[in-house]
């Protein structure tokens, strides 16, 4: 009769706390909601539910009989742990990392873009708005492929190659070992020229003079003068007769006189080809050696042969991104 009574009043203190129906189970509530199988609730908001507890290594005992959705707590990593796709898997806000064995790898992934800063669908792997602060970034880098930049070391980072015209995955660099470098078009990326030195010629330019030679104006192209007599030929005064000319410039004594018989109206019509009596003395109006036919335009100059025409000047290497 006792046991009989016992078993009732357990009866009614279940009935008190749970409300069974058609579609659900209530525990601390008489309306579970409909579109649940269990529904649990906190009068007071103060009491939560306690899941089975275990460990990774007594997880992956029974890894090949558990099903996915199977629940536990892990007491060792303190996390909620699910089953699922053959594999232990952590609850967290990302696609969480596989228990392996009866350790726990430490890395949060996912196969989807994220978005950090924004709400909008990302549309590549990792999307900020903001700032993205680093100690350190791993590869080779934002520098596209054939970019050049100024390095200083002794080790060529992973990636580059130095800029000394070698050829290192299908990519040759530029020589650009003693080089300043100059902006130019795309078609003109590969040009060169200049040199380190300002290489010139040792080179002597004489005195050029610009020479006037007038007569009527004191400038004679004779070197020298003449003095004599030449006999008088043709139909004039004084035919067939010596006459005498003083200081007439000519090459020949021959010369002279017949210039003075040819400036000379009075001996129109006449000539003379045989002269006596010559001498000669320097021309002072000779157009080389008077200093007012002649005008000096340059002076000798002597160029250096070859001098460092750069700046003063530090030197880096330069690299070029090859992958």
């Amino acid at each position: 009769m006792f046991m009989r009574s016992f078993f009732f009043l357990s009866l009614c203190l279940i009935a008190a706390s749970t409300t069974y129906s058609q579609d659900g189970v209530g525990i601390g509530t008489s309306h579970p909601h409909s579109s649940a199988i269990l529904d649990i609730h906190s009068p007071n908001h103060n009491r939560g539910v306690l899941l089975p507890t275990s460990g990774p290594e007594a997880l992956f005992g029974i890894k090949s009989s558990a099903k996915d959705g199977l629940l536990f707590y892990d007491t060792v990593t303190h996390r909620l742990t699910y089953f699922y796709n053959d594999k232990w898997n952590y609850v967290n806000p990302w696609v969480t990392e596989e228990i392996q064995n009866n350790t726990n790898v430490s890395y949060v992934a996912t196969p989807f873009n994220v978005s950090v800063g924004t709400i909008s669908e990302p549309t590549e792997a990792l999307e900020v708005n903001g700032t993205v602060k680093a100690t350190q970034f791993q590869g080779y880098g934002v520098v596209p492929i054939g970019g050049i930049m100024m390095w200083s070391g002794s080790a060529v980072p992973d990636g580059y190659a130095l800029c000394d015209g070698r050829t290192v995955n299908s990519m040759t660099t530029p020589n650009l070992v003693g080089r300043f470098i100059l902006a130019g078009t795309g078609s003109e990326s590969t040009k060169t020229g200049g040199a380190n030195d300002l290489s010139t010629t040792n080179v002597s330019y004489e005195r050029v003079k610009e020479y006037t030679i007038d007569e009527a104006a004191g400038c004679s192209d004779h070197q020298y003068r003449f003095s004599g007599e030449i006999l008088v030929q043709g139909s004039c005064g004084d035919a067939n007769s010596y006459v005498s000319f003083s200081n007439v410039a000519g090459n020949t004594c021959l010369g002279a006189g017949q210039t003075y018989i040819a400036n000379n109206s009075k001996y129109d019509n006449c000539g003379g080809t045989t002269t006596r009596n010559c001498t000669s003395s320097s021309n002072p109006n000779y157009y080389r050696t008077n200093s007012d036919c002649y005008v000096e335009n340059y002076e000798e100059v002597n160029l250096v042969s070859s001098t460092d025409n750069r700046p003063e000047y530090y030197i880096l290497a330069f690299i070029m991104r090859v992958e």
